[in-house]
């Protein structure tokens, strides 16, 4: 696998450089902390040893997006947010009973609306939305609009710590570091216009073209950060980025000529494709006080469940059979809440999953019958469910 970018950390003027998938061995990196997981060397888990229980909560609204077209997920301040990127660009917000509350759909050229959104976070419930056109606006905890700020500059995704944000512009052709040359991830106070590129773009290196859904993750413990085949798993404050993870995938990693700006883009997906049992990072960072997960393909996606407690991980597929209740298995991500995995899903899986148990002519364990007797509530044209996945 292939680490992408070269980090800056301003405190102490200490450059960090990452090639060929490992961190450089210099006197600036002997002493990381950073933990290994192995993945090749790690067997995949059973549905049932990664999940303990499973609880389910239909949303109550005539508006609400099916699941495959939900990227984002947040819940905070008593409240559900949920964002639909690809056909609605609508953020719904529900209480954690799953009623309706309010939605923001303002899509279009003027001051109060944006374009494409590009990603959104809560801050103390209000409501902070990036526009692709490099605009942020504000909303109140009710989704009454209060402002917008228009940016110097694009970016994919965004965090705070604190009152200080944090852009992703690796994707985007920049020269935001201070000598001119493009940044991958900058640290900009929008009250002043200060900024800082805490994280060089590596040039050396043909950009990829897949979109990121959840490369940064906001927790009590700090943010995390990483980007498409990078093998690391950074932590970011607002005074240093270091080494946090790094993911060993031994022999089964992608060859750096991939990378080279003389492969095309046909070739680069159709060397993914042909060798799907190669293994890389797909970063969907979660985090909770106990838990990270982020995802990685191997044959098909799957989930690196990572107890901080324990410092112990589990891995299970995407489409690892649910042999708990015989229910949806875990397709989506979409958050993490202390020990739950929360996933919005369409009713129109659930009902599939309950046709398929009726179909068995066998004895139902309880799990499943609970799931069944849930499922048989649902509609087709119902609005998505909400599944709580609590992790053992």
């Amino acid at each position: 696998m292939n680490s992408i970018n070269k980090i800056l950390i301003p405190i102490t003027f200490l450059t960090l450089l990452i090639s060929c998938n490992k961190w450089s061995e210099n006197e600036n990196n002997k002493n990381t902390s950073a933990i290994s997981l192995s993945l090749e060397q790690t067997e995949s888990s059973q549905f049932s040893e990664v999940i303990d229980t499973i609880r389910y909560i239909t949303l109550k609204s005539e508006n609400s997006s099916r699941a495959f077209q939900i990227d984002k997920v947040l819940i905070s301040n008593q409240s559900i947010y949920i964002f639909d990127y690809y056909a609605g660009q609508t953020l719904e917000v529900y209480d954690l009973f799953g009623n309706y509350k309010f939605h923001i759909s303002n899509q279009g050229s003027g001051p109060d609306q944006y374009s494409e959104v590009q990603d959104f976070l809560i801050d103390n419930g209000n409501i902070e939305i990036l526009d692709s056109n490099g605009k942020i606006l504000f909303f109140d905890k009710n989704g009454q609009f209060n402002k917008s700020i228009k940016l110097p500059f694009l970016s994919t995704n965004f965090f705070k710590i604190g009152e200080q944000y944090f852009f992703k512009t690796e994707k985007l052709e920049n020269s935001l570091a201070k000598d001119g040359s493009s940044c991958a991830l900058l640290k900009y106070n929008i009250d002043n216009g200060e900024k800082s590129c805490i994280i060089k773009k590596n040039n050396t290196r043909k950009p990829h073209s897949f979109r990121e859904r959840a490369p940064m993750s906001n927790g009590n413990k700090g943010v995390l950060y990483s980007s498409y085949f990078n093998d690391t798993i950074f932590s970011i404050s607002n005074t240093e980025v270091k080494p946090r993870f790094i993911l060993k995938t031994d022999d089964k990693s992608l060859p750096s000529e991939l990378f080279s700006f003389k492969t095309s883009h046909s070739y680069f997906i159709d060397y993914l494709n042909n060798n799907k049992d190669k293994i890389y990072h797909t970063p969907h960072l979660l985090q909770s006080d106990k838990f990270l997960i982020t995802m990685f393909r191997e044959n098909g996606d799957n989930y690196l469940i990572y107890n901080l407690h324990d410092q112990t991980w589990k891995i299970l597929k995407g489409a690892e059979q649910n042999n708990f209740d015989g229910g949806f298995p875990l397709h989506w991500a979409h958050t993490l809440v202390n020990d739950e995995i929360v996933s919005v899903v369409d009713p129109n899986y659930l009902i599939e999953n309950l046709n398929k148990l009726e179909a068995k002519n066998d004895i139902k364990s309880p799990n499943e019958i609970r799931f069944m007797e849930f499922a048989r509530t649902l509609k087709q044209n119902d609005p998505n469910v909400i599944i709580f996945y609590r992790l053992k």
